[in-house]
């Protein structure tokens, strides 16, 4: 039996990921930063390791990968999120019997910048809205009266909506240049609003290959609708996986990935807005629709031959229940009891943190995060009483 070992242990969506795998019959180990994360109360999960953080320690983070791998025997590592680019740096170090498939560093550092990510996917022939640099246009007063509005100003790094800025007309994005110090300037873009339908696109790829892709929308999202997805559905859009497909065979891409598309209404043609370079929260879509990522991804990275990943359901949605519930309620319980379907007929299908066959996880979160809020005022008012 193969062993893999997935990171991120502190996520539901490594949860999702351990659920794919289990059921596909590899052995799962995990890892995370603290002990317990929410992946050692799954069934799913054989064993939980804790490792230094990459963020903080590269080093010691690499060092601890090397050593749980060989003293486990583990055969495939899976990088779930930021993580990755740490390993790709670093991946000789891990020795050769531990297997990856994972993009190179230098094309994981583009895609964690939001402005270079444009440059080459204009490269690769793929549109995108109109955009300019803030320090460009804070240097050129003439530009900046003229950029379309709306318009959105974003960091260049970072997801889920975080320090994202909309401005409605030329005067309000003139007064947010204006009222941005020098520094930050450096780290921020202006994007044009366009109007549309966003479509999201997930891929697998060897080397640019495409071995399997999925297709959705996001229906809805907490805490507003720039923050984590809560409700989606599938959707076709041949024009925006074709998109994705040029983009990844540009930069022979290896591993997973997920992109967000604007849709123009008027013309049909998708725009590359956003790319996550790693596996997406919403990862329970595909798994639902039969698209297993996860089993997929550890097949190649073993050098197996198998066949491309092709959905057994055509029309799935999904949620994050607990999140959704906080969201719209009436929108959840509308979609759960759709013809007549509930969780285990053609309403939800699925969900990130609830599995009738793996239901700890879905009680401990709740009740762990309101202990480390707890935890954290305290400590808060110890230190304001220092």
């Amino acid at each position: 039996m193969n062993v893999v070992l997935v990171l991120a242990a502190d996520t539901m969506l490594a949860r999702v990921i351990c659920r794919a795998l289990h059921r596909r019959g590899f052995e799962v180990l995990v890892a995370a930063t603290s002990e317990w994360p929410i992946c050692a109360y799954s069934r799913y999960a054989r064993r939980t390791f804790v490792h230094a953080d990459p963020t903080l320690d590269e080093d010691g983070f690499i060092d601890d990968l090397r050593r749980i791998c060989e003293e486990n025997r583990v055969s495939v590592l899976l990088p779930v999120l930021g993580e990755a680019a740490v390993i790709a740096r670093h991946r000789h170090r891990l020795g050769s019997d531990v297997r990856l498939l994972l993009g190179d560093a230098d094309t994981l550092a583009i895609f964690a910048d939001k402005y270079r990510t444009y440059g080459v996917a204009r490269e690769a022939g793929v549109l995108v809205p109109e955009y300019r640099a803030v320090a460009d246009l804070a240097d050129d007063p003439a530009a900046l009266a003229a950029f379309p509005c709306p318009c959105l100003a974003k960091p260049v790094w970072g997801w889920g909506g975080y320090g994202m800025h909309e401005c409605a007309d030329a005067r309000a994005l003139a007064a947010l240049v204006a009222d941005m110090p020098e520094t930050t300037r450096e780290g921020y873009f202006v994007q044009r609003r366009m109007a549309g339908d966003v479509v999201c696109v997930a891929m697998l790829c060897d080397a640019g290959r495409v071995h399997a892709s999925d297709t959705f929308r996001i229906v809805a999202s907490y805490p507003g609708r720039h923050g984590q997805s809560t409700v989606r559905e599938t959707v076709r859009c041949d024009a925006a996986v074709e998109s994705l497909r040029g983009l990844l065979e540009h930069v022979r891409w290896s591993g997973p990935c997920q992109a967000d598309f604007i849709v123009d209404p008027a013309t049909g043609a998708p725009y590359l807005i956003d790319i996550n370079a790693r596996y997406w929260n919403s990862l329970v879509q595909s798994t639902a629709r039969g698209i297993d990522f996860p089993s997929l991804h550890c097949m190649l990275a073993l050098g197996e031959e198998c066949a491309d990943a092709e959905p057994t359901a055509a029309g799935v949605t999904t949620a994050w229940l607990s999140r959704a519930l906080r969201g719209d309620p009436a929108l959840v319980l509308r979609r759960m009891f759709a013809r007549g379907g509930g969780l285990a007929g053609r309403g939800i299908a699925a969900c990130d943190d609830w599995d009738v066959h793996d239901p700890l996880p879905f009680f401990v979160w709740p009740v762990r995060n309101v202990l480390r809020n707890i935890m954290v005022r305290l400590a808060a008012r110890r230190g304001n009483a220092a």
